[in-house]
């Protein structure tokens, strides 16, 4: 035994009481400090809260202190304590007990796609003063959605559950039966953040949140290679050269993101694209005829090549130079004739009936040693659109007009 004596004094009379500790039971005696998750687990401010948050573990128990402004609204401030899994899973907590700061002072179990305040997330939690609740914010950046809540006050469990980009929360009084509070599409990477997530609703007041049974079941599904299709050009367009075809790609992918778009054509990269819409111009293509490809990388490298679209490019139309003058021989009555007339028609239009599409009025040169006649009408034929045409040339005299033969020719 040790002894240990007490001296206590009452008026003039002194008592000395002896003490008798058992050094086997000292010996026998320990303490658990408080320390630190464990690995894998890491605790994080999310938010930069003014007030810093903590968590401690003790045999199961992780105690968690966080002020801080919500987890709701476009950007989220709490105290996260998490691990990354990839793939499906199961997350499932228990709270013991939260203190109110805020009636929406609130702790649970999240899944997040990355630790920015605005970052999507599915959130399953246990309020103060506001019970269970199902939280989610489906676009970055984008407002929080109360998916459904129901009153209930700790201790109390909260569980989600992540299939491909399906996520379910449910609440439990006992950790064994059940009941679903809602299902939600929140499209995620693979590879994602799981924990517990606390907040005060108080950015100036700490809450505080015991939680146990923390348990997470990590089912890692094989990633699924993005799709993709060429939409344009379609398959069998033609071209002329030199060509500009416009190839558009449309590409997805249901369990990540697509990182990338290329174009080929045959074996030949012809352009990469990394954000939609998918697209590029392919300038001065040659005659010949092609095979169109587009491949779409996923943000996991996984990659998929679509159908293959077939298009010709043909050689550069032959090209036709415009008549820059008219020639005719000169009528038999040319000593009486006051004027001549150039008149162009549509192909295969009626002279005798059909209107001009244009009309010149050629005068009367002087006639060569051949007794021909030649007027330069450049302006006129270049003024013509491209086509096909037929041309007369009429005498014009004091007693009436005569028409000659048509000619045809190319503009």
């Amino acid at each position: 035994m040790t002894h240990v004596s007490a001296v206590s004094h009452k008026g003039a009379r002194a008592r000395r009481v002896a003490i008798a500790l058992s050094s086997a039971l000292l010996g026998s005696a320990h303490f658990v400090a408080a320390q630190a998750p464990p690995t894998p687990w890491v605790a994080k401010d999310i938010g930069s809260p003014a007030i810093a948050g903590s968590t401690t573990y003790n045999a199961g128990t992780y105690t968690v202190s966080a002020a801080n402004r919500d987890i709701w609204s476009t950007a989220d401030q709490f105290h996260f304590i998490y691990q990354q899994v990839t793939g499906d899973v199961d997350i499932v907590v228990r709270v013991q007990s939260i203190s109110q700061a805020h009636v929406w002072s609130k702790t649970g179990v999240m899944i997040r796609e990355t630790l920015s305040p605005g970052s999507r997330h599915a959130f399953a939690l246990l309020a103060a003063a506001r019970g269970y609740g199902f939280h989610t914010r489906i676009d970055p950046g984008g407002y929080s959605n109360a998916i459904s809540g129901v009153q209930g006050v700790a201790p109390g469990w909260v569980r989600l559950v992540r299939t491909g980009s399906q996520i379910e929360a449910f609440r439990s009084t006992n950790g064994t039966t059940w009941t679903s509070m809602g299902v939600d599409v929140v499209p995620m990477v693979p590879t994602v953040y799981v924990g517990i997530a606390t907040t005060s609703h108080n950015a100036s007041v700490r809450t505080k949140a015991v939680l146990t049974n923390l348990n997470v079941t990590a089912s890692a599904t094989p990633n699924q290679p993005p799709t993709v299709s060429l939409t344009a050009p379609a398959n069998g367009a033609t071209y002329v050269a030199p060509a500009s075809v416009a190839l558009t790609a449309s590409a997805a992918d249901a369990d990540g993101t697509v990182a990338k778009v290329e174009f080929y054509a045959g074996a030949t990269l012809l352009a990469t694209d990394t954000t939609a819409p998918y697209s590029f111009t392919w300038g001065s293509v040659a005659a010949g005829t092609y095979s169109l490809t587009a491949v779409a990388y996923d943000n996991t490298g996984a990659r998929v090549t679509s159908s293959a679209v077939g298009i010709t490019v043909s050689g550069p139309a032959a090209t036709t130079t415009a008549p820059t003058a008219v020639a005719f021989h000169a009528s038999a009555d040319h000593a009486i004739v006051t004027s001549y007339r150039l008149d162009i028609f549509a192909s295969g239009a009626n002279p005798a009936t059909a209107a001009a599409i244009a009309t010149a009025d050629l005068g009367k040169p002087a006639l060569d040693a051949n007794g021909d006649i030649t007027v330069n009408e450049a302006t006129l034929f270049n003024g013509l659109a491209a086509g096909s045409y037929q041309a007369t040339v009429s005498a014009i005299g004091s007693g009436g007009a005569s028409r000659s033969a048509a000619v045809t020719f190319t503009r």
